[in-house]
């Protein structure tokens, strides 16, 4: 039996330990109340790059809730005036996007310039510590891409990719239904396109006051300024886009690879059309094959193979039946497939309040979204596979796990490309 003294001793202890967790749980209560307080506060997102793709995504930002857009950069200064005027605060304004990165306590980096800026901003941006949103194509090219995939996974950033199409709930649906079986086998994927633009060709000219053309042009080889090249025509020049395939198509592809669980071809051909008097070098016409384990897919640009009054979309040929991917809605033949609802043992997605939304919650959550870098890196891939296949002219089979063509180091050349001084990283 203990002492008088042992008991007093073990009522002190008890009155200690008493007071300690009382103060534990006062100190937790302010600490709940601080990270409460800290989620609270508006995300800080710096945004480069405000041609049509940046201006959209400006939009969508300011009409998140607890995000604010406070620092904006492009090298076109008129642009850059004009959408910090749309801000309800002052923000800060760079041409430099190395003095964005630099801004304090900025929790995420929206990335929309032109495609060959993809893989040095976003690498740099990587790096500095911040999480990204890149628009599609994620890269120029193959090994850009893989860089920036490694990165992320090396650095734990959250990067989510601009295949959008991923956050609305009907495309959710559809590859539910793609998954689950209701279709059966996938014999074939149709993916199709209108547009492949046409311009005469216009005399080089000295650039626009307010541009800085050297920089526009970044890691590209030097050329002097012509309109048709910059803005919203230069995907259509391979050393900065490549083309509807690249652009449009990497979306589509993306939704092939989440419908279907694969990520990559065995092998690509393909047939290009030119108009030799176009001022652009993208083809105006593109037919690509593309052979997976188990089905093919088409790619379709001026060629109808899908629905003549839609301008894109997809459609999944299996053996019981078919569905139309189209403007963010399907259809699906026979209706009765679809009848009986996604319920347990099927494939079944969560459902985010949108895809830009999805990225503000993995901003905080530490999650990753579902149009993340791997899969922004497969439908990107794909997409270069089939231009290249269409420039070489011949059919390229594709190692996806060596991320190199087998056995032609002839095409391995044309997955990488070589930068300019001092925009080479």
């Amino acid at each position: 039996m203990p002492t008088r003294a042992k008991l007093a001793d073990g009522m002190a202890g008890t009155s200690d330990r008493r007071s300690f967790l009382a103060s534990l749980a006062a100190c937790s209560l302010v600490a709940g109340v601080a990270g409460r307080s800290r989620a609270a506060e508006p995300l800080r997102l710096g945004l480069i790059g405000l041609g049509n793709s940046g201006r959209r995504l400006l939009q969508v930002a300011r009409g998140q809730q607890g995000v604010e857009v406070v620092a904006l950069c492009d090298v076109d200064k008129s642009r850059l005036a004009e959408c910090a005027g749309t801000l309800a605060r002052p923000c800060a304004q760079f041409v430099d996007y190395r003095e964005l990165l630099e801004t304090a306590d900025l929790q995420g980096v929206i990335l929309a310039t032109p495609d060959h800026w993809h893989a040095p901003i976003g690498l740099a941006a990587l790096h500095s510590g911040h999480d990204l949103y890149v628009e599609t194509p994620l890269a120029l090219t193959v090994t850009e891409g893989r860089e920036i995939v490694d990165a992320a996974t090396r650095l734990g950033r959250v990067v989510q990719v601009g295949n959008s199409h991923r956050g609305a709930a009907p495309i959710r649906t559809a590859v539910e239904l793609i998954r689950s079986g209701r279709l059966g086998k996938i014999e074939t994927v149709r993916a199709w396109c209108t547009g492949g633009e046409s311009a005469a060709p216009v005399p080089d000219q000295a650039p626009p006051a307010d541009l800085d053309w050297d920089r526009w042009l970044g890691p590209a080889p030097e050329v002097p300024y012509n309109p048709q090249r910059a803005h919203r025509h230069w995907r259509f020049y391979w050393d900065y886009g490549g083309g509807l395939l690249a652009e449009q198509g990497s979306r589509l592809l993306d939704l092939v690879h989440w419908a279907t669980g694969l990520s990559a071809p065995l092998n690509v051909q393909a047939r290009a059309t030119y108009d030799l008097a176009n001022a652009y070098e993208t083809p105006t016409s593109l037919d690509v094959t593309y052979e997976y384990p188990g089905f093919h897919l088409s790619w379709s640009q001026n060629s109808w193979r899908g629905k003549p009054e839609t301008p894109d979309g997809l459609v999944f040929i299996g053996s019981r039946g078919r569905l139309y991917l189209e403007h963010n809605n399907y259809q699906i033949q026979p209706e009765g497939l679809a009848i009986d609802p996604i319920g347990p043992g099927d494939f079944e997605l969560p459902r985010p309040a949108g895809h830009f939304e999805e990225w503000v919650d993995c901003l905080r959550s530490r999650e990753q979204p579902s149009a993340d870098v791997a899969s922004g890196h497969a439908a990107a891939t794909t997409a270069h596979l089939g231009n290249l296949a269409a420039r070489l002219q011949r059919t390229l089979t594709w190692s996806a796990a060596d991320e190199r063509f087998v056995n032609d180091p002839a095409a391995d050349r044309w997955l990488s490309r070589p930068t300019r001084a001092p925009y080479d990283r």
